[in-house]
């Protein structure tokens, strides 16, 4: 795939490394893989049965587990898009900080609080969501790396090389 580094160093630096960049397809990729490691963790404890609380809880493991490789992934596609790492990191804060005034305003019984960041968890999601999932990056190098696919593309193939002398005509 192009842009998806299969090489085990360059795929942890894929996975670790907030420099570069990284292509619309691998970031659909790998966050897709990470959404059926999150599935699976929670389908791993508890089947098919039904009761979602060792599921929850296995499925929040991996999240917290898969965190950093998201932010990663998130920072590099910010970066195809010419984004700062506050700029993509931004979105984490923002949906955390929904988060915790919802669970604020649960534990207060505070249905405005809780209403309110559902509202700032979606709106930051959904933001991020579009424009790194379905925007284009720049087309162009810029000042966080080359287009991911140019730095994975082959090298164009040296000219064949002339036996003729200078000054004499190549033969045919």
């Amino acid at each position: 795939m192009a842009g998806m580094a299969l090489y085990p160093r360059a795929f942890v630096r894929t996975l670790f490394s907030f420099q570069g960049r990284v292509s619309r397809p691998a970031y659909w990729l790998m966050i897709g893989v990470m959404e059926v490691v999150r599935y699976g963790a929670a389908l791993s404890v508890n089947g098919w049965s039904g009761d979602i609380s060792g599921g929850y809880q296995a499925r929040t493991l991996a999240t917290l587990l898969l965190l950093w490789p998201q932010m990663a992934l998130t920072v590099k596609r910010g970066h195809d898009r010419g984004r700062s790492i506050g700029y993509s990191l931004g979105f984490f804060m923002g949906s955390f900080a929904g988060l915790a005034l919802a669970a604020i305003g649960r534990r207060h019984q505070r249905f405005d609080l809780v209403l309110a960041g559902v509202a700032v968890w979606a709106a930051a999601g959904f933001y991020q969501f579009v424009e790194y999932a379905f925007l284009t990056g720049d087309p162009r190098s810029n000042r966080y790396g080359p287009r991911p696919r140019d730095s994975y593309a082959a090298k164009p193939a040296p000219a064949p090389h002339d036996d003729a002398l200078p000054g004499e005509r190549p033969s045919a």
